[in-house]
């Protein structure tokens, strides 16, 4: 049996991510973050949010400025 993606709402999404709701409909809007829009709102799959994490993860490599989940 194929496995189902995870789908997160926007409050996921925002908690995941360690961001306000209001910036995730701003990465949204800008294609950054891939979503389906619902009646009940924007729905978006764990996949893709892991994909953009580990973008956000690579460009900010080597930046003191910013603290990793594991530090």
């Amino acid at each position: 049996m194929k496995k189902r993606p995870k789908a997160m709402g926007r409050i996921d999404v925002a908690s995941y991510l360690n961001i306000t709701p209001q910036y995730v409909d701003v990465l949204a809007s800008k294609g950054k973050l891939e979503f389906q829009e619902t009646t009940s709102g924007k729905i978006f799959f764990e996949d893709d949010v892991k994909k953009y994490e580990l973008e956000r993860i690579k460009k900010r490599a080597g930046d003191k400025r910013f603290k990793t989940k594991n530090s």
